[in-house]
């Protein structure tokens, strides 16, 4: 290892200390997500996380267009948004960052700004560092 290599891996594993811990295989559980009219499915996007997960959001075909979803936000328990983004007319699916550890709610409104439906989501994860 050069001393680029090596200065490179100690300020990476000063940001993982620094920034939260390092976690692999993250879970989620949205235990109504079979009866959502909106949200279809839950994936994680990449098979690690730190003090987020990226999500991938599939949406079912009428999300966007007969029941009219402009934006989704995921907000923490606490009540603050943790993530927002705008969906298109036909877009079935999003990638989202949700935090770990904790219960959050994705949400989804319309044109209007109206709320059309609300999902429970928890993410879990194994600590490695």
């Amino acid at each position: 290892m050069n001393r680029r290599q090596f200065l490179t891996a100690g300020v990476l594993l000063g940001e993982l200390l620094c920034g939260g811990c390092l976690s692999i295989s993250p879970t989620i559980k949205a235990p109504t997500l079979s009866e959502s009219r909106v949200f279809k499915s839950l994936k994680p996007a990449e098979s690690w996380t730190t003090q987020h997960a990226t999500i991938s959001i599939g949406l079912t075909q009428a999300a966007t267009t007969s029941l009219g979803v402009r934006e989704l936000t995921v907000i923490q328990s606490s009540g603050s948004d943790y993530w927002s983004e705008p969906v298109k007319a036909g877009q079935t699916s999003v990638t989202g960052s949700f935090p770990v550890g904790e219960t959050a709610f994705l949400t989804a409104t319309d044109y209007d700004d109206k709320f059309v439906e609300r999902l429970t989501v928890n993410v879990d994860s194994k600590s490695i560092i």
